[in-house]
């Protein structure tokens, strides 16, 4: 037992061992601190850039929304009115080839980093919930679209001649006729009233969102959107 204090005295008291012991153990540690710090700024960066990405897309996805709907009501009022020199009655416009069939695509759940904010005042969360309806109302316009598309062609062909039968034997095909024409009629005027309010809808929400995602994520970059009726107009 006295050897073995002798031991630990002799050890406590080993001025060289704990003169490099001490410089070694501090190091370490600080060695140790520096090394969490930076993986935890490394991984911080990983995590904005790859947040950053997806909010590119989404103002990437938000400006094509609003592109195809400006599209849209181009082909289906603006060109038609500018050719007429008025408003173009439902028999005026016929069916919209090559519509898109459906938006890009938007998973909400993958911007729910959106909805987690330190700030109280944050409106990302906002922003996301308006994007969601703007794109809810997208989706509502492109399929009151393909159903005018079909009404319109399924029209035509029980106008076409040799198609309706004269008397008693020809009273279905006027009276689908009458049905579809009252129909078109009706998405005509949805359409005419809705596109322009959507697409107003869109041009408020992007800059609004850019400016949202900017606040949120300062010295980082975001895409712009350029008008595609006025490409000399500033960009969103």
């Amino acid at each position: 037992m006295e050897s073995i204090a002798d031991w630990w005295r002799t050890f406590w008291d080993h001025t060289e061992f704990w003169n490099a012991f001490w410089p070694a153990c501090i190091g370490a540690l600080a060695g140790a601190i520096v090394a969490t710090s930076l993986t935890r700024l490394y991984r911080k960066r990983e995590r904005i850039d790859r947040e950053v990405g997806e909010c590119n897309k989404l103002l990437f996805i938000v400006g094509r929304m609003m592109s195809a709907l400006a599209d849209i009501n181009a082909d289906l009022f603006e060109r038609p009115r500018k050719k007429l020199g008025r408003e173009p009655t439902w028999s005026d416009i016929g069916a919209l080839e090559g519509a898109p069939d459906e938006g890009p695509d938007f998973i909400i759940g993958e911007y729910t980093f959106l909805l987690e904010d330190d700030d109280p005042k944050s409106l990302a969360p906002q922003m996301l919930a308006r994007v969601y309806t703007a794109e809810a109302n997208f989706k509502a316009i492109i399929v009151r679209l393909h159903q005018r598309n079909q009404l319109w062609h399924e029209y035509n062909e029980l106008r076409a001649p040799g198609r309706v039968a004269r008397g008693e034997a020809g009273m279905p095909a006027v009276a689908a006729t009458y049905a579809h024409t009252a129909r078109i009629k009706e998405l005509t005027e949805w359409l005419a009233e809705d596109l322009p309010e959507s697409i107003k809808c869109f041009e408020k929400l992007l800059p609004e969102l850019r400016v949202t995602l900017t606040k949120r994520y300062p010295k980082r970059r975001f895409i712009r959107h350029w008008s595609n009726a006025d490409p000399t107009a500033p960009p969103l």
